[in-house]
């Protein structure tokens, strides 16, 4: 990511947490009907407080594709999820900073206490159930 005219580090260290949180969530989000063996492999996956978007983006596609997953559908969700979180990372950046996790267990916890808070938690339960994310 390229250091952006007159921000200082401590602002640039939190727009790329809210980043990241922004891709982890949504990739959660595109993945979530998705087969359960390939979402296991990345479920343990765990990072640094600095790891960018693009280490992470890195990780969970060699993760995926050595657990069996076709390259053509991981670049296709990873790609939408970075694009997602580049697009709305500043527009919400207080929010993503407040969900920021450092696992993807972590993160996939976050996902069911907004799909509850939102009323989804059904929902969310059954379609788990058929993608085998082991949510909470």
């Amino acid at each position: 990511m390229a250091r952006r005219l007159g921000a200082d580090p401590q602002t640039e260290m939190a727009r790329k947490i809210a980043l990241r949180t922004a891709f982890v969530a949504r990739f959660i989000i595109l993945r979530e009907n998705r087969k359960s063996k390939v979402n296991k492999a990345i479920e343990d996956l765990s990072w640094s407080l600095d790891a960018t978007v693009d280490e992470i983006y890195r990780v969970i596609r060699k993760t995926l594709t050595e657990a069996g997953d076709r390259t053509q559908i991981v670049d296709r969700d990873l790609k939408r999820a970075k694009a997602y979180s580049e697009r709305t990372v500043d527009y919400f950046i207080d929010q993503y900073l407040s969900r920021a996790t450092t696992s993807f267990r972590d993160a996939l916890a976050d996902y069911q206490r907004s799909s509850e808070l939102l009323g989804r938690d059904e929902s969310i339960q059954k379609r788990s159930q058929r993608s085998g994310w082991r949510i909470g």
